[in-house]
């Protein structure tokens, strides 16, 4: 059965952003569960990135599925090194590998430690999303200190509840009091263009993330390449649609290097550069593993 929708993520088990296996298991086990009566809608492709030699491998630490298939695809360390970027791990290169290799109609790219709200789950599989759009929704950040103490179906619950920050199309942290209800979080308002905490979540039809050559790859610009991947879909008359609360993502929380502050008109150069035509690294046979549902 051919997937109507692939969600695309990355990472490695490095510990990045500290307890990085913890959150990575709560998301597979999250979605897994949200698809409860939907098998065979949704397949969700992780790209591990640069392994490291001494730590297990993604596919011998991820939870077994039973409603969607996990595929693992991993770019080698050989195949990093070519790239000659100075990072470890890319994650737009790594997003376009899955990108590339995705057999859905619809593209997902998302991170490892978000959890979707149940309005948000509903939206993904109704296959009402449309081709002429791109969607983006809002981020709310959670303490995830005890989520894996309560079950799996309940995780939507604790997030709401333990929500302290709200990213929206306004490009400002928006302060939330613990233990606000669902239905009062604060919601974008669609006439921005919505950049803030981009890479979490954009989905748009394969045909278009084709049509601009996947997310933004660069060696030059390594902050905020996610805000500049939705500057180039626009630019490619490819209209935004925000998904307004309470369909959402919830983010665990955890630590996080500086960035360059966000420089719109440098963005906007950048967006406008041609991006490869090898983009996800199309010339290169990649190691894949399959947990079928």
């Amino acid at each position: 059965m051919t997937p109507y929708l692939s969600i695309v993520i990355m990472g490695r088990n490095d510990n990045y952003g500290v307890d990085f296996t913890s959150r990575i298991n709560a998301f597979v086990r999250s979605l897994d569960c949200q698809l409860e009566g939907h098998r065979g809608i949704v397949e969700l492709i992780v790209v591990e990135w640069n392994p490291l030699d001494d730590r297990p491998r993604l596919k011998e630490i991820l939870p077994s599925v039973s409603n969607m298939e996990m595929r693992i695809i991993t770019v080698s360390k050989t195949i990093h090194d070519t790239i000659g970027h100075p990072w470890p791990v890319l994650e737009m290169y790594g997003k376009n590998v899955g990108i590339r290799r995705s057999r859905g109609e619809y593209i997902l790219t998302t991170n490892p430690d978000n959890i979707f709200s149940k309005e948000m789950i509903a939206v993904l599989i109704s296959k009402i999303l449309d081709k002429n759009y791109f969607y983006r929704c809002d981020r709310f950040d959670f303490y995830s200190q005890g989520l894996n103490d309560v079950a799996v179906s309940d995780y939507v619950d604790f997030a709401v509840g333990k929500t302290f920050q709200g990213h929206l199309s306004d490009n400002n942290a928006h302060s939330i009091v613990l233990g606000t209800r669902l239905e009062n979080f604060p919601t974008s308002d669609s006439k921005y263009i919505h950049t803030n905490g981009a890479g979490d979540f954009i989905l748009a039809s394969k045909d278009n993330f084709f049509k601009v050559n996947g997310m933004f790859e660069s060696k030059e610009y390594l902050f905020h390449t996610d805000a500049i991947s939705v500057l180039r879909l626009l630019s490619s008359n490819i209209g935004q649609a925000t998904i307004p609360v309470p369909a959402c993502i919830f983010h665990q929380d955890h630590p996080r290097g500086n960035r360059d502050p966000w420089n719109y008109d440098l963005a906007v150069e950048f967006a406008k550069k041609p991006s490869s035509e090898n983009w996800g690294l199309s010339e290169y046979e990649l190691e894949e593993w399959n947990s079928c549902a």
